[in-house]
């Protein structure tokens, strides 16, 4: 996974759903009240806001009044229109995670990052680790299984919830 090397600044959310930046007020979500949030400048006065590897929105500051996604409250990562897509796979124990964005993951990068987290294998254009530090409400431990489009499976609960957070943790997209 290539995280962008430009310059990095932190923020916390405020219990409004707010931060400061560069003199504006941001609002992020409520739902981030407490956490920190990254922003990374993606080309001069563009910023990408990230909730761990999630982008959230755009923040633009090159006019004299920054044009900021957050304020003006579209969330195209947030209100569905970029959301992933999960189908539960009957008898499984496990959801099928399709990324709004299908992509190229590679995934030798992504095991070399995801191994303290478990064991794994990479073959035939897929990565399987199994995730000891995130134990399943029945005592196991899930197991990712990753596609090199961005798909995964998720096994070890039939919860899309479940399925969303354990991708976004490994695979941030």
């Amino acid at each position: 996974m290539n995280l962008p090397s430009n310059r990095w600044e932190v923020r916390r959310i405020r219990q409004t759903g707010e931060t400061q930046f560069q003199g504006a007020r941001l609002f992020v979500s409520t739902a981030l009240a407490g956490e920190a949030v990254g922003l990374v400048e993606i080309d001069e006065g563009i910023w990408r806001v990230y909730d761990r590897n999630s982008v959230l929105c755009f923040v633009n500051t090159r006019l004299e009044t920054p044009t900021i996604a957050c304020v003006q409250r579209k969330f195209e990562f947030l209100d569905g229109s970029r959301a992933s897509q999960t189908t539960t796979l009957s008898g499984c124990n496990a959801v099928q995670v399709r990324p709004a964005s299908p992509g190229t993951v590679d995934l030798n990068e992504l095991a070399t990052w995801l191994a303290v987290h478990g064991a794994f294998t990479v073959e035939s254009g897929r990565l399987r680790v199994e995730l000891r530090g995130e134990p399943t409400g029945k005592g196991g431990c899930y197991e990712l299984t990753l596609f090199e489009d961005g798909r995964a499976i998720v096994r070890g609960s039939t919860e899309p919830s479940d399925a969303r957070r354990i991708y976004t943790r490994c695979v941030g997209l």
